[in-house]
């Protein structure tokens, strides 16, 4: 049986909610062409690029712009964290 939550998970990545505030869901397809997206998130160290499934993916052009933008975002936001002084 198939986990409810991973089902409603999906659903909502697939409307493009992100799963938290410092990361970026852009959907595509996988290389058989089933539904995947590919996750932009911010780490201590800088940008991790993850994906709901082995590559190679599909993406519509429109989603690349987002896909840059993402990574536009989470680069910028982890520069601006370099930047911040640090307490102690």
């Amino acid at each position: 049986m198939r986990n409810p939550g991973g089902l409603v998970c999906g659903l909502f990545a697939r409307w493009g909610w992100r799963p938290g505030p410092d990361a970026w869901s852009i959907p595509c397809l996988d290389q058989a062409g089933h539904r995947a997206s590919i996750t932009v998130a911010i780490a201590r160290g800088g940008v991790v690029v993850t994906s709901s499934a082995p590559g190679p993916w599909l993406i519509h052009p429109l989603r690349v712009g987002r896909l840059r933008a993402a990574l536009r975002d989470a680069a910028l936001t982890v520069a601006a964290m370099d930047e911040r002084p640090r307490a102690g």
